[in-house]
């Protein structure tokens, strides 16, 4: 059984308690906005569930579609951003008490993912990836033994790399 919890959100969001697992039909949910993974709920002891938000709605199919092995470790970095005191990025406010942020980036494909989320998903067994759209933009679907996720992917500081 997979551990779902660092696919959650650390902290309570002001729009949906995604902070822990929940049940939606016949699944169990896990998901921090930026990736969501989806399991059957037949050996997790999720009684939790929430209406919102609708994880019916994203594009969970896997079927038909060429999967890929994930990609070996290839880190690069992704860019440089200021983070200030007050969580933004390169207010004027804080008046230049920030932090410079270095986040690193996995290629897969022809797109890049973050770093961190690399790092969760890399040990899944069976773990296998494909290229998806969802509305407008483009993520990377992943399957791995019990379960399916979706992640955004992130632009990447050209210069950086």
């Amino acid at each position: 059984m997979t551990d779902l919890l660092p696919f959650c959100l650390r902290y309570s969001s002001r729009y949906y308690d995604v902070s822990k697992p929940f049940r939606q039909g016949e699944y169990v949910y896990a998901t921090d906005g930026c990736v969501a993974v989806r399991v059957d709920s037949a050996g997790y002891d999720v009684t939790r569930s929430v209406l919102k938000p609708d994880m019916s709605a994203m594009p969970w199919t896997s079927e038909g579609l060429d999967w890929m092995p994930w990609p070996d470790r290839s880190r690069v970095r992704a860019g440089r951003y200021d983070v200030c005191e007050c969580g933004s990025w390169g207010c004027e406010q804080c008046a230049g008490r920030c932090i410079t942020y270095e986040p690193n980036a996995q290629p897969i494909g022809d797109m890049y993912i973050g770093g961190c989320y690399d790092r969760i998903i890399r040990p899944l067994p069976g773990i296998e990836w494909t290229r998806r759209k969802f509305e407008m933009h483009r993520c990377v679907a992943f399957r791995f033994d019990g379960g399916i996720g979706l992640l955004m992917t992130i632009i990447v500081d050209e210069g950086a790399v």
